[in-house]
């Protein structure tokens, strides 16, 4: 019969999708988080594991790791995040076509540091290069409330979205030969190709779905604007200008947003950085705008789209106009429109939140397509 102290001790196993076995010990936690002692000499005694997303929807799964001390500990975290690959072989084989957890792990420790935005504190991360598979331990931001894509955004959070995304991309503003960047280049150098097939493959099986759970019809010219889509996605990627590239975040919505307040001035920290890359800013504003802003709030777009370009000059951007944020902006909502239709697509028996959720993705950048006049700049 096992005694609580041998029961508290016993370590937790996580499968992952390679059939190796992930160990989450004491032990390992105590080393992790070895810095945080030094002055009080405390140590984990214990771990729970609260399961905090539904591992069908997502390429990874994600755990609060409730710790127990062994004496009181103020400076040590109560809990923990902990991000690990998906358990699920198609998901992840689907997965590591974009490398996520390489992407991800990279930011947190080559990236971070240096990103003038606020991000969660990453205690541990890890990679198995021969697999993709990758581990981080992460602050746990509880006290925060995190971003509601189907609400969407409102004004204020947009703009504090907007400048905290304009900090990023003024840091890394033209910085391709940085040592960090060219790294992040090397880890993804060779797939590119293989990302663009993947995306028209799943838009391609995508759009007719897209055109049929449309529940007001499609206007001609968005329909237009999918139908020359399929089979030519190089068309989507030649539209977006590589003149001006920075490190962007590659999924910039709001649910990837978690909003607080500090002295009493409201803040925002960014998660998720699995998409991370090197190239347009403007696929980062492009997502948010056109995906989280509702489409009544719309009217807003072009002011916050000039809040971002000043943020921009105002962090040292130079040789930037509004007139080429402006068309750079409009470019990047092809490849935005893309992902939309992709995020908008139902599974077989969709719930009713489900079809909730796609009709307004959808609707956002329908309205998207329109006002900017997308298919007018095409060869349809």
């Amino acid at each position: 019969m096992q005694t609580a102290s041998e029961n508290r001790s016993k370590p937790i196993k996580i499968q992952l999708a390679s059939g190796q076995v992930f160990e989450m010990t004491p032990e390992f936690i105590n080393t992790v988080l070895c810095a945080e002692f030094e002055q009080d000499g405390a140590a984990v005694l214990a771990i729970q594991l609260e399961p905090l997303a539904e591992e069908s929807h997502f390429n990874a799964v994600l755990y609060r790791l409730h710790l127990t001390y062994h004496q009181q500990n103020e400076n040590a975290p109560k809990s923990l995040i902990a991000k690990l690959p998906t358990a699920r072989a198609e998901l992840y084989e689907l997965a590591q076509v974009f490398q996520p957890g390489t992407r991800e792990n990279w930011f947190y420790r080559a990236a971070a540091a240096q990103s003038p935005l606020r991000v969660p504190r990453c205690y541990f991360e890890d990679t198995d290069l021969s697999t993709g598979e990758s581990v981080l331990l992460l602050e746990d931001l509880s006290h925060a409330t995190s971003g509601n894509w189907m609400a969407g955004a409102t004004t204020e959070q947009a703009r504090l979205a907007l400048q905290s995304l304009a900090s990023l991309h003024s840091r890394w503003w033209g910085q391709d030969q940085s040592e960090e960047i060219r790294e992040l280049n090397q880890l993804l150098s060779g797939n590119s190709e293989n990302e663009t097939d993947l995306v028209q493959d799943l838009f391609d099986g995508a759009w007719p779905k897209f055109v049929d759970q449309t529940e007001t019809a499609l206007p001609k010219d968005v329909h237009q604007l999918g139908e020359a889509i399929v089979g030519n996605m190089q068309m989507v990627d030649d539209f977006i200008d590589p003149g001006s590239p920075t490190l962007i975040h590659g999924d910039y919505r709001i649910d990837n947003m978690l909003f607080g307040e500090k002295d009493g001035e409201p803040i925002c920290w960014v998660v998720d950085w699995e998409d991370v890359y090197f190239g347009s800013g403007m696929i980062d504003v492009s997502w948010f705008l056109g995906g989280c802003l509702p489409v009544e709030e719309v009217h807003h777009e072009k002011d916050l789209l000039r809040f971002y370009h000043q943020e921009l000059l105002s962090n040292g951007v130079e040789n930037y106009s509004w007139v080429q944020c402006y068309v750079d902006y409009c470019s990047a909502m092809y490849s935005s429109f893309v992902q939309g239709v992709l995020s908008a697509r139902l599974d077989t028996n969709p719930s009713d939140q489900e079809r909730e959720f796609a009709r307004t993705i959808s609707e956002r950048f329908i309205s998207a397509a329109v006002r900017l006049r997308l298919a007018e700049q095409i060869d349809l």
